[in-house]
């Protein structure tokens, strides 16, 4: 998949090359764009918000709302039951925030306090689980 200034995300077959979605309505630019553990979903990045897409479908399933923030990055966590949203709020500071991935509601901040990013919400993401799939930055 493909994060845009275009205000898109495109998800591209891996060996044919083709784009298999394009992943509209986000209003601003797509900062990033990862796959869910299962590839059964795709997350975006864009303006002060994430976005939740099935990849089968293109629809959007969830959008999660973050107020006076940019949200630079957003990852889901390694079993695919959370998702960490990255924002900047300006100053040079950032503020991380933990949500539930199926219901979209935002987890309370002692669990973005408690939580091991390195461990529990990797960096990779960007190639589907069964590698058929690319996300490109």
């Amino acid at each position: 998949a493909t994060a845009s200034s275009d205000r898109t995300a495109k998800i591209w077959h891996m060996k044919s090359g083709e784009c298999v979605q394009t992943l509209e309505d986000h209003g601003f630019d797509v900062y990033s764009a990862v796959f869910s553990p299962d590839g059964a979903q795709v997350l975006t990045a864009s303006a002060s918000f994430a976005k939740v897409w099935s990849t089968e479908s293109g629809q959007c399933l969830n959008t999660l709302e973050c107020p006076r923030q940019i949200v630079q990055q957003a990852i889901f966590s390694v079993d695919g039951s959370k998702i960490l949203t990255v924002s900047e709020t300006g100053y040079d500071q950032s503020d991380r925030v933990i949500w539930c991935a199926i219901s979209g509601h935002r987890l309370p901040s002692s669990a973005a306090a408690a939580v091991d990013s390195a461990a529990e919400f990797p960096s990779e993401g960007e190639i589907s689980p069964d590698g058929s799939q690319k996300l490109v930055l």
